[in-house]
Order: C-alpha cells, then structure tokens, then sequence
C-alpha cells in the first residue's frame, strides 16, 4: 500500500499549470485575493497610484487594471469579487478603517458605497 501512495503519475498524466502575470508597469507590486469569471481582485503598491497600496481590479491582464481606491481613501484592499461587484476595505487620512463595495460596469465607470465605518483603535 505504501508503494502505491508514493507513485509518481506518468508524463501524459501530470497536471499543466498557467499563469498571467497582473504586475502591470508602475507597480513595484500587486497581488490578487479574489476571482470571478474573468475579474480579479487584489491591491497593489507603486508609482502608478501614488506609492500607496490600492484596490484593484484586473479582467485578465495586467493592462486592463482598475484603481478601486474610494475617494478619501490613503490606502485600500479589494478581497472579493462577484459579477461587477467588488468588495474591501480601507483607511482615509484619518486612523478609522472602512469597508466599501465597488461597481464597475464594462467601461470601468465606477461608484463606491461605503459599508461600515468603525475607530481604528477598536
């Protein structure tokens, strides 16, 4: 039993495994936390939005990026996505932390509403 369970699958039944790259110009960083269809969510950090860490929203390539970031917002992380919504959180100028919703339709117009608002201390 312990030969079978260490048996390494033949060539023709190994699994193969893509990636795309989302790290798109202006990003010294990004990573993805969520997925749905073809969007993917995530943050990243760069010149392209200010040195700070912003939501983002991809449709499969790393130029079809979106900054989700809500207005007020210093910094944001988007953790879900479903259809054309997108959900997060983060923090404005002052230490409270907030969740937002995002949608963003085809055209990438977007509106933000955020969900909760609570001290960043607590």
């Amino acid at each position: 039993m312990a030969g079978n369970l260490l048996t390494l699958p033949l060539a023709s039944q190994a699994a193969t495994y893509s990636y795309t790259d989302l790290n798109g110009s202006g990003f010294g960083s990004s990573e993805a936390e969520g997925i749905s269809g073809n969007r993917q969510v995530g943050y990243g950090y760069g010149s392209a939005i200010g040195n700070n860490y912003h939501a983002l929203l991809w449709s499969g390539t790393a130029s079809s990026v979106v900054d989700l970031s809500p207005n007020g917002f210093t910094e944001s992380f988007g953790t879900g996505v479903s259809g054309g919504q997108q959900v997060g959180f983060g923090r404005g100028s002052v230490p409270d932390k907030a969740g937002f919703i995002n949608t963003v339709d085809p055209l990438h117009i977007g509106s933000t509403r955020e969900l909760s608002r609570r001290n960043g201390g607590s």
